[in-house]
């Protein structure tokens, strides 16, 4: 999980920099956070139980097109 301005913020120097061929950059937030982390934020926020499940990959495709 990395915050949008932070992606922008990087993007936004990357293109200032002069850079010829071919290079991966890897962005990472300062804290690496895990499903129970994201569900305990958004259960306090909502006020209510939130509980995480794990969705296994070769269904991902199905589902994102199933919610619109």
């Amino acid at each position: 999980m990395i915050a949008t301005a932070d992606v922008g913020r990087l993007a936004a120097q990357l293109l200032q920099e002069k850079y010829q061929g071919r290079r991966v950059v890897e962005l990472e937030a300062a804290r690496r956070y895990t499903p129970n982390d994201v569900g305990a934020t958004f259960a306090k926020i909502l006020g209510r139980p939130v509980q995480t499940k794990a969705v296994p990959r070769e269904t991902w495709g199905a589902l994102f097109k199933s919610q619109g």
